[in-house]
């Protein structure tokens, strides 16, 4: 029987098929950006291999568009007709797929982890799983499912090199920055295509405010992500240290960039203009029309409803062009969803995403006070929207700038006193606390936090 190149058998015609098969699994691997027609051409060979009709199914769910989850249904129909036929690896993912598409992503997720249990070089599974805790804010299980699986991997095997940057991810959300970095680092000498492992060791310089060996980084191994899916991502990463550098200008270079691209639209890439635009306006960069421009790429998108991590930078770039009566359209068009629908995205979006969306809305129409009572009793519900630490921070710098501007000087110095705590290195943080200390006669210590601030960038700019 067909195997895969970690030695799992599969239900395929030939070993030509299995190995059309293998460069799917390596496309999704290094986020190719033709990892569709990889699987046009396994399909061509075999257009009954449940692995392959399995993978399209679940990348069109990934794709987290509402249009989509019909195509993948027609995938589930097709494998259920020859369930009998199916091995029982072939037939959990078939059972995985039908939940997911359900919007049951605990149902999803333990499938996987049964998957993994059994089959622990499964390397489909172990990247969803991997993916989808990511996207669902459960950091610790991210980096556990990884880990649980490690007995199975040894650096001969073909794809150790990917294993080795999901491990690192795992471990830098859960803040073990030095294991991280060193296994993100090792993922790249034993396979320099291997963009996660860029993105790992970029998170893990990020969140020590290691700007200047971050943007070094990132530049020296362009050539391992450029043309990769994950490209627009990790200019996002180097445009988030040009704006810890103070390099404003470098920022706004990479969001025009990102927004002149043809898959501007596709959900993520939004999430990261949206992102870049809101902690620029932070730092006092003119906006210009660029709302407008991102406010119409939401348009093709936002009644996916796929993640309240998206649905929050929509109603962003909604607001912030200033249209107000989609902003309130598109709310009451997720709070329907939220009620209509008993899957995950549903019940966050019941519990907390509504609440969120109006108080972002608020904020960005200027209703300072209302956007910052609501807001601070939800902060650390934030976690649950998903995405990483640093993606998520973006609305912690929400909430710190609405206290400051609704007038909360005691909130925002608590809120600014556990940010520079916690990240002691971060000169932006160590700036706005010193405006609000300025603001309440403390200026002796406006004073030290101004020379932390000018002595952290001056020592990273020794460092470039």
């Amino acid at each position: 029987m067909p195997t895969d190149p970690m030695n799992l058998e599969l239900t395929a015609s030939s070993d030509e098929a299995a190995a059309s098969f293998a460069a799917c699994q390596e496309g999704y691997f290094t986020f190719a950006t033709d990892i569709m027609d990889r699987l046009k051409a396994a399909l061509a060979i075999d257009p009954a291999m449940p692995m392959a009709l399995c993978l399209r199914g679940y990348l069109l769910v990934l794709s987290r568009r509402r249009e989509y989850l019909g195509l993948a249904q027609r995938v589930v129909d097709t494998l259920e007709k020859e369930r009998s036929l199916l091995m029982g690896r072939e037939a959990q993912h078939l059972d995985a797929l039908t939940a997911w598409i359900r919007g049951d992503t605990e149902r999803t997720l333990a499938l996987w982890e049964a998957i993994l249990n059994e089959h622990p070089t499964d390397t489909v599974a172990l990247r969803l799983a991997h993916f989808t805790y990511l996207y669902n804010g459960r950091s610790r299980e991210m980096r556990d499912s990884v880990n649980r699986v490690a007995y199975a991997w040894d650096p001969e095997q073909p794809w150790y090199g990917h294993f080795l940057g999901m491990q690192a991810f795992g471990l830098e959300e859960m803040g073990d920055y030095a294991r991280a970095q060193q296994l993100g680092e090792e993922a790249l000498e034993r396979n320099p295509v291997e963009p996660w492992g860029v993105h790992a060791v970029a998170h893990c310089l990020e969140m020590q405010d290691r700007w200047d060996e971050g943007r070094v980084w990132i530049e020296r191994r362009k050539p391992n992500w450029r043309d990769s899916g994950l490209s627009n991502h990790l200019a996002w990463h180097e445009a988030l240290m040009c704006i810890d550098a103070g390099d404003e200008q470098g920022a706004l270079s990479v969001l025009d960039e990102a927004l002149a691209r043809e898959d501007a639209d596709m959900p993520p890439h939004i999430t990261d203009s949206v992102s870049l635009l809101q902690r620029l306006e932070l730092c006092g960069v003119e906006a210009g029309e660029r709302w407008e421009r991102i406010a119409d790429l939401c348009a093709e998108r936002d009644h996916d409803h796929s993640l309240v991590f998206f649905d929050a930078h929509y109603m962003l770039a909604y607001a912030g062009a200033g249209r107000e009566t989609k902003a309130k359209e598109f709310l009451a068009s997720l709070e329907a969803f939220a009620h209509a629908s008993d899957g995950a995205t549903a019940t966050l979006a019941r519990h907390a995403g509504v609440r969120v969306l109006g108080a972002l809305m608020d904020y960005k129409l200027g209703r300072i006070e209302q956007a910052y009572e609501k807001l601070a009793p939800l902060r650390y519900e934030i976690a649950h929207f998903g995405g990483s630490h640093a993606q998520r921070d973006l609305f912690h710098q929400i909430i710190v700038d609405a206290a400051i501007r609704s007038g909360h000087q005691n909130d925002a110095l608590a809120l600014l006193s556990e940010r520079t705590q916690a990240a002691p290195g971060n000169a932006l943080s160590q700036l706005r606390l010193a405006d609000v200390l300025e603001k309440s006669r403390m200026t002796g210590r406006a004073n030290q936090a101004r020379e932390r601030a000018a002595e952290l960038r001056a020592v990273d700019e020794e460092g470039l």
